[in-house]
């Protein structure tokens, strides 16, 4: 398990340490936003953002790190797709999936010894004038991906990787990058809503906590 976890965090650091000599722009807030589901087995899911605040933020490269309880659910690989405009970027690449990994005593998560993640790029094509704004008074869906359900009544949990909480995990966390007068830059200030389920049902309950890095 040990080597498993050290090798994650050496395929994904060299991100996080590229993005940080990068500036830092704005204050986004990201969402699980959950859709209908064309089969009642499984659950499906956009990936939401939106700006908080007034600057003229366009967005750019998207890395998203999600840890999900693997006992509950199994994502399914296929489904992973962007919502975003193919002329300004490309299509969503999972670099990494792992599937009920045991990684107690790494962190602090109530799954740890059921752990799902999920590494999702979707990189811009590098023309700013092509990127969409992020809007201020509206979502905007970048992604989605569907959860194959294992248990008759799931709780589904959705956890964004962010620094304090997932830091034994892996090293690098979700990261979204931003244009703003032609400069690239990477908003590490972030709101996070996880996303989470009572054990009545997804289709009836649902929890969501904001976490602010």
């Amino acid at each position: 398990m040990k080597t498993l976890w050290t090798s994650a965090a050496f395929a994904v650091c060299f991100l996080a340490i590229n993005n940080s000599i990068l500036g830092q722009f704005g204050e986004t807030t990201i969402r699980f936003q959950p859709v209908q589901e064309q089969e009642l087995e499984s659950f499906c899911f956009e990936i939401q953002v939106k700006q908080e605040g007034t600057e003229n933020m366009r967005l750019g490269t998207q890395n998203y790190r999600i840890f999900y309880d693997a006992s509950q659910i199994r994502f399914l690989r296929q489904t992973a797709a962007s919502l975003l405009d193919n002329g300004a970027h490309g299509e969503a690449r999972i670099v990494q999936a792992v599937h009920n990994s045991d990684a107690s005593g790494y962190g602090n998560l109530e799954f740890s010894n059921t752990l799902g993640f999920i590494n999702l790029n979707i990189n811009d094509t590098g023309n700013p004038s092509t990127l969409p704004g992020i809007p201020t008074n509206s979502w905007l869906s970048t992604a989605s991906m569907c959860f194959e359900q294992l248990t008759p009544e799931p709780v589904v949990e959705l956890v964004w990787g962010r620094k304090g909480l997932t830091d034994g995990y892996a090293t690098a966390f979700t990261r979204i990058s931003v244009i703003e007068n032609e400069l690239k830059a990477t908003t590490t200030k972030l709101n996070y809503l996880d996303f989470s389920t009572s054990s009545t049902g997804l289709r009836d309950r649902m929890a969501v906590s904001d976490i602010k890095n």
